[in-house]
């Protein structure tokens, strides 16, 4: 798969894939400055929100959604969609982060995520709200059937 470039997608109105899986370096951690971590995109900026993404992690917290590194190619090892905050981040962090396109989520673990967000509960709202319409957009579309 081709490393997608953030600003030049922009320029050009290129879409990026809910589900798509992207690596780079990021402040958005806790306990540390700087982390590289993979995000499952989720949705574009809009309105309301920046581009949102959901962090992959090695440690479990409440009812994360697992996946398999025999499925993904990209994993060291079995790690876990984190299902209970999103990360955002503008074009313009984005585009200084250069992330890396390294995967995309199959449909059956995407639809696994909008199932744990819904019974974990623990995500606000609003970012349930849109996290698992994005996630329902996607599942329902003919191209993902």
């Amino acid at each position: 798969m081709d490393a997608h470039n953030f600003s030049r997608q922009a320029t050009l109105g290129a879409q990026r894939r809910c589900g798509e899986v992207y690596f780079w370096e990021t402040e958005n951690v806790i306990g540390r400055d700087k982390r590289t971590k993979f995000h499952v995109f989720i949705c574009p900026q809009d309105q309301d929100e920046a581009h949102t993404f959901l962090f992959i992690n090695t440690a479990e917290w409440y009812r994360d959604y697992k996946i398999l590194k025999q499925n993904y190619n990209f994993l060291s090892h079995d790690s876990v969609v984190c299902c209970n905050k999103p990360v955002f981040y503008t074009t313009e962090r984005l585009t200084r982060a250069k992330p890396k396109l390294v995967g995309q989520l199959s449909q059956a673990d995407l639809k696994g995520v909008r199932d744990a967000i819904i019974a974990a509960g623990t995500m606000p709202y609003r970012y349930q709200v849109r996290v698992c319409t994005a996630l329902a957009a996607l599942l329902c579309s003919p191209v993902a059937a």
